[in-house]
């Protein structure tokens, strides 16, 4: 509520200077208009004002502490196959290069004879 409330108040300063035509923009300076008298009290009833309310809403609304991001990042990130270990994972690594390599050359090869 107090978004459209700001939005009514820019809307009403520069209404001089451009022309509005969405509905949205009307809607918004014509709620201003009413409530500008007591914007406060507006404010109050809508929830706007926690710190002054009661405290037990302000206390459900705070932000707990931010956790960082630890430097070492090792034991989130592995490379290795649970079933595998290094040496298998490089001879299986060698394997599909090797399969990938031959591939390509036949359908080259094939692409040659048509």
């Amino acid at each position: 509520m107090e978004d459209t409330l700001f939005a009514g108040a820019v809307i009403s300063k520069v209404r001089k200077h451009f022309a509005i035509n969405c509905d949205s923009s009307h809607m918004a300076e014509a709620m201003y208009e009413k409530a500008k008298k007591d914007l406060d009290n507006l404010k109050q009833i809508s929830g706007g004002d926690i710190q002054s309310g009661d405290p037990s809403i302000a206390n459900e609304f705070v932000v707990p502490e931010i956790k960082r991001v630890p430097r070492d990042l090792s034991p989130y990130v592995t490379f290795l196959h649970p079933w595998m270990n290094e040496v298998l994972n490089q001879l299986v690594l060698m394997l599909m290069f090797w399969v990938l390599t031959f591939c390509t050359l036949v359908v080259l090869r094939l692409k040659d004879i048509r």
